[in-house]
Order: C-alpha cells, then sequence, then structure tokens
C-alpha cells in the first residue's frame, strides 16, 4: 500500500482498515491475499489510481443511460447486517452445538487436549473444539484480552 499510494494512505486508511479485519500488520501482509481486486486493477490499468478512475466512470456512464452495470464492492456485507450470519449458523447446526445470548464468564484453551474451557454464567462448563464469538465490538475486545492456556 506504501508503493502504491503512499506512507499517508497506509497510515490512514490501509492501516486502520486492514488491521481492523486481519488483525495484523498491513506491511506484513500480500496484497494478493488481502484485496486481490487492487492487483487485478494495477494489472489491467497500469495503476491502482487509473483502474479505480476508469471503474467509477464506467458506474456512472452506466447510470447516465439508466442501466445498471455490475456493482462490485471490497467490501460486503448482508443487507440485514451481520446478525444473519448467526441466525443461519444457528439454523443449520445442532441444537446442541450453538448457544445464543449465553454468558461466558471464561474461556481458555486445555493445552493438554487442545481443546476450548468454556465456564457459562450459570457455572455449566463446556468442552469444545472449536469457539466462535460473535459479539458487538467492545466485550470481545476485553474478553479476549484475558484468554488463557489451562
Amino acid at each position: 500500500m506504501r508503493r502504491r499510494l503512499g506512507r499517508e494512505a497506509l497510515e490512514r486508511m490501509a492501516q486502520p482498515m486492514v488491521g481492523g479485519i486481519y488483525t495484523a500488520d498491513p506491511e506484513q501482509l500480500s496484497l494478493r491475499a488481502t484485496m486481490p481486486r487492487f492487483l487485478e486493477m494495477e494489472r489491467a490499468h497500469r495503476s491502482l489510481l487509473l483502474g479505480m478512475w476508469k471503474a467509477r466512470r464506467q458506474q456512472s456512464q452506466h447510470e447516465a443511460r439508466g442501466t445498471s452495470g455490475p456493482r462490485y464492492s471490497l467490501f460486503l456485507s448482508f443487507d440485514a447486517g451481520m446478525g444473519v450470519l448467526v441466525d443461519e449458523l444457528a439454523r443449520y447446526l445442532p441444537a446442541h452445538c450453538v448457544r445464543l445470548n449465553t454468558r461466558v464468564t471464561s474461556l481458555g484453551r486445555d493445552a493438554a487436549t487442545d481443546h476450548w474451557q468454556i465456564t457459562l454464567a450459570d457455572g455449566e462448563r463446556l468442552t469444545s473444539d472449536a469457539v466462535c464469538l460473535a459479539l458487538p465490538l467492545m466485550p470481545p475486545a476485553r474478553f479476549c484480552a484475558t484468554l488463557t492456556k489451562i
């Protein structure tokens, strides 16, 4: 990103965005792995900025003619929000594998078995191969900071 758009674009746009998505340093990530459309735009149009400009111009022409062209976005979400993913997982997975709206008081990884040990607010203890946290931003940030190996 620094080579293509400069230091300021890296620090003000790429670092917060890519760091938030991949929880990694954007200078250590591959553009091919993280944003392949940017790479394809650069190859097809000689530069990333020229590729974005041409794509925007083409979209404007479609809109001016009253036709709709492709509306591709680098970042997509569900129309009804990310809750759709949680609801569909809950519908698809067996009932004993899903706990919605359940308060977890501790979560740790058992080094001997490589399983997750989960303690619920009611005192119930669970063991799992995998855990998916689907929570608002701040609780997981505080919660994950306290994760420990058992």
